[in-house]
């Protein structure tokens, strides 16, 4: 029985020395893992940190920018709302002026007024002063087909920005973006 044991005992020696690298193998993976979780740690908290920076600069707490789309022409409108969607933001819309100025009004979250120039009724400029005589902060930007009309001098003193139709769709967006960052389009 002494013998029986002895083998079993090499063979187990045999077996864990066997396992030596393979468990070796296995602390150095772990290792690597736990560095790379520290590092997807820290991009967390950067983000985190400039979400909530966002937060504090836009006053919108769900963190998603909100932006008010004022076009008269269903198609246009419809197009631009599902763009801006499509992008991730957070999307109300208006087909004239009078609508879009209520909106404004009940929804003190909305970062971006995006609006068209030429407008039955109240059009994009007026839209664009009285919306800034409800929120200063509020960022505007305004489309139009016609480049031939000058901008007046109270809308560019505000920093309300034109873009002028047409244009590329797909670069709604990131001119939206940059202008809630606070970027010259």
């Amino acid at each position: 029985m002494g013998i029986n044991l002895e083998h079993q005992l090499g063979e187990l020696n045999g077996q864990l020395k066997a396992l030596i690298p393979t468990l070796s193998g296995m602390e150095n993976r772990l290792r690597e893992a736990e560095a790379k979780a520290a590092g997807a740690e820290a991009r967390y908290e950067a983000l985190r940190n400039e979400f909530d920076q966002y937060k504090t600069e836009t006053g919108n707490t769900i963190g998603i920018p909100s932006v008010l789309i004022v076009e008269d022409e269903p198609l246009l409108l419809m197009l631009a709302a599902e763009t801006m969607r499509d992008a991730g933001y957070s999307v109300l819309e208006a087909g004239e002026g009078k609508s879009a100025l209520s909106i404004l009004e009940t929804n003190p979250d909305i970062d971006l007024l995006l609006s068209d120039i030429k407008m039955p009724g109240m059009n994009g400029y007026q839209l664009a002063a009285a919306g800034l005589a409800l929120r200063p902060d509020l960022k505007v930007l305004l489309m139009t087909g016609y480049a031939q009309d000058p901008v007046p001098r109270q809308m560019k003193d505000a920093g309300v920005r034109v873009l002028y139709k047409p244009f590329d769709i797909d670069r709604l967006p990131a001119v939206a973006g940059e202008i809630l960052k606070g970027k010259t389009v």
